[in-house]
């Protein structure tokens, strides 16, 4: 009876034991996500903004934010409101998945 209980005693806590280690792992992994997603737009809309010959200044206008602000989105120390990222995708007429980052291909921005 003893080796059974010790046996359902090392399995329960093994089980557990897992359970946290895993849920550390995918809370890192989320966390490393969100990172590269960060990277990836605002390292795009600067590289789509320079694509057209824009200054960060007439973006902010278009955005009706400062440039000042703007800048920090491109440099990445503000995350980009997501309205203001559809504005964007639209305005250069790309998809979101090309604005975030999530693809590179150049789709257009989808019709009403």
């Amino acid at each position: 009876m003893s080796i059974l209980f010790s046996f359902l005693f090392i399995l329960f806590y093994g089980i557990i034991f897992l359970v946290i280690i895993k849920k550390k792992d995918l809370s890192a992994t989320i966390r490393d996500r969100q990172e590269v997603f960060i990277i990836k737009y605002n390292e795009r809309i600067r590289e789509i903004r320079e694509d057209h010959f824009l200054t960060q200044q007439k973006i902010a206008d278009l955005l009706h934010i400062g440039q000042r602000t703007y800048s920090d989105y491109e440099s990445g120390k503000t995350r980009i409101p997501v309205d203001s990222l559809i504005i964007l995708a639209e305005f250069y007429n790309v998809s979101m998945d090309y604005i975030t980052g999530v693809s590179s291909l150049k789709k257009e921005f989808p019709k009403k």
